[in-house]
């Protein structure tokens, strides 16, 4: 999934609608243990992966569940970030700490650009799941999008402490400390994202750019 560019010597500049954020780390990986309580047919959230955090199962109420499947049929069936945000919008204001719908709700902002909204649905995530490693790599992700490079080392760091196998996480945390010039520590994380996801476009770039 990688809609964040990377921060390398004379990159492009970012085209958030052409790089889905978060779906490697978030929409991609779907958690059998992040489900509605609803009835057996009732389909999985995909916001987390397997490192994220216990108690087993998020709570929400039909309404909630009704507008996040929605949500979630428009953004990665349809790809249509835009017209997602509503109902993730809805899922959240139905039932405030249902994580779930911020962490998707940020993917889709993610998406369309609106990087301080993609933080902000993250921030509300990681407070309602503190163990979810998905939403500090978004916080990350989105505070990179905004280049907040120093302040996207923390959660990135908390969500590489959560999830080490993140390629999302150490291509952030690379194109960070590119950012910084910090070319050296940068580069282990660069390594690290190939490694673990080698079709991963971005920490290649990045990569090349360090050994410029």
């Amino acid at each position: 999934m990688t809609v964040f560019p990377a921060a390398a010597k004379n990159a492009p500049a970012a085209n958030p609608a052409a790089n889905p954020a978060t779906n490697h780390d978030l929409l991609s990986q779907s958690s059998g243990r992040n489900r509605t309580n609803a009835s057996t047919d009732a389909k999985p959230v995909p916001a987390g992966n397997q490192t994220d955090s216990d108690p087993v199962t998020q709570h929400a109420s039909p309404e909630a569940r009704e507008a996040l499947n929605r949500g979630q049929e428009l953004l990665l069936e349809k790809h249509d970030a835009r017209g997602s945000i509503e109902y993730f919008r809805k899922a959240v204001s139905a039932d405030p700490g249902f994580a779930p719908g911020f962490l998707l709700l940020g993917a889709a902002y993610m998406q369309t650009g609106a990087f301080k909204e993609a933080q902000a649905a993250f921030e509300s995530a990681s407070k309602d799941d503190p163990g979810n490693a998905s939403a500090f790599i978004g916080i990350g992700a989105a505070l990179n999008e905004q280049r907040r490079w120093a302040e996207a080392q923390k959660p990135l760091r908390r969500g590489l402490d959560l999830k080490p196998d993140s390629a999302e996480a150490h291509y952030e945390m690379a194109r960070g400390l590119c950012a910084l010039n910090n070319w050296q520590a940068a580069e282990p994380h660069a390594a690290q994202a190939i490694s673990l996801n080698s079709s991963y476009a971005g920490p290649h770039v990045l990569m090349g750019n360090i050994y410029l």
